[in-house]
């Protein structure tokens, strides 16, 4: 059975990388003056990244563990071994950009086109391309609805996520949600990086995760984000959200860079979630975008 994770933006502990301890002697910058910067960049993010086109790469790994196997009838030596984890690994390549549903258009959801599966092309990429262009242009959802069901049904997990845009969750309308700490300095690639900690109050929607025939379920959100020192521009925001699916402690885990272009729109270069089950390590998806540049008909940045 297949499960949709979705970061939902209509409305464990933070993951922090390994080796990249806190800075000490962080300089003190108002909580509440990162956070209006942070909510410009998430209004820029909002008005310009629509206008880019990218290409993605996606490195599925999954852990399938003897309970995920299928059952089935072993005779001979083979059924006196004990049935250990499967790794299955899948890399796709697709055109890839947001867009917004005709019913929402101040949602952003990512929408792609796959044109490569485990290095085998799928057709011509500059025909591909437009394609893809002129689906994000049409008028009806029916194009964006089944964009969005036909990728699902290539990925080995079944799982969606939408964390390109993790920035959305912190507009000036939705920061009132969360609760936030500054947490001192982190040295981030040439950058060094104020570390804001923040929860999502109880109650409210973050991660929405749904399975078929069955009520969806909402989790809060906690993590970090992390602000270039000096200008406050937004670098990376990691999260964490943790739940019970029957007797099994399930935690998802994301990560989202950020870069501006020469045309200082806001954009992700690259994306991890990974998913534990009681600690283990079931599945991990990373993304690399590159070739940013803008879709025909698109104004200038």
């Amino acid at each position: 059975m297949r499960k949709r994770l979705v970061l939902s933006i209509l409305l464990s502990i933070p993951w922090m990388r390994p080796g990249t301890p806190a800075i000490p002697g962080a300089d003190a910058v108002p909580i509440e003056t990162i956070l209006t910067r942070l909510a410009k960049d998430a209004s820029d993010f909002w008005a310009t990244a629509p206008r880019y086109v990218a290409e993605e790469t996606w490195r599925e790994s999954s852990t399938i563990t003897p309970e995920r196997q299928k059952r089935h009838l072993r005779i001979g030596a083979a059924a006196t071994k004990k049935p250990v984890d499967t790794t299955v690994i899948r890399q796709l390549v697709s055109y890839y950009a947001f867009g917004a549903f005709r019913h929402g258009p101040e949602a952003l959801f990512e929408f792609r086109h796959i044109i490569s599966v485990d290095g085998k092309a799928k057709g011509d990429p500059d025909r591909e391309l437009k394609k893809f262009e002129a689906g994000l242009h049409e008028k009806s959802d029916h194009w964006r609805h089944k964009a969005r069901e036909d990728f699902e049904m290539q990925t080995m997990s079944g799982v969606v996520v939408d964390f390109g845009q993790l920035i959305m969750l912190f507009t000036k309308r939705r920061q009132q949600q969360y609760d936030y700490k500054l947490n001192g300095t982190e040295r981030l690639g040439a950058d060094i990086a104020l570390r804001v900690d923040f929860e999502q109050r109880q109650g409210k929607q973050g991660l929405h995760i749904s399975d078929p025939g069955q009520e969806p379920e909402n989790t809060p959100l906690r993590g970090q984000i992390l602000v270039r020192r000096g200008d406050l521009g937004v670098l990376q925001i990691r999260l964490s959200a943790s739940r019970k699916e029957k007797a099994i402690e399930v935690r998802d885990e994301g990560q989202v860079d950020y870069f501006r272009n020469a045309a200082g729109a806001l954009l992700p270069t690259s994306v991890v979630h990974r998913r534990y089950e009681d600690k283990k390590l079931i599945y991990e998806d990373s993304f690399q975008y590159s070739n940013w540049r803008l879709m025909e008909d698109s104004p200038a940045a």
